[in-house]
């Protein structure tokens, strides 16, 4: 082969490896930020719950403190398993 033929090649490989990165790199960053979102999303609406329950369990401490009728009721309403696991 000449030398003008090898230096096309060469040109030509280094073409398809930059378009090969670039496609690499499109790709990557499409990745990230579709699924690091969601991720992101996911904590927020964990903590979201995490202080929901908190709030909750404030409430029915307030009510226990104030003697409230309504103790009961909520405390029912919001943990509805424990009459279940108790056998009352």
């Amino acid at each position: 082969m000449s030398s003008k033929q090898n230096k096309k090649i060469i040109k030509k490989n280094k073409i398809y490896y930059i378009a090969i990165r670039g496609v690499t790199a499109a790709g990557s960053l499409m990745y990230y930020f579709l699924f690091s979102s969601n991720d992101r999303n996911t904590e927020k609406a964990d903590l979201l719950i995490d202080k929901n329950k908190h709030n909750i369990f404030d409430e029915i401490i307030q009510l226990t403190k104030n003697n409230s009728a309504r103790f009961w009721t909520h405390f029912q309403k919001q943990y509805t398993d424990f009459r279940k696991k108790n056998g009352n």
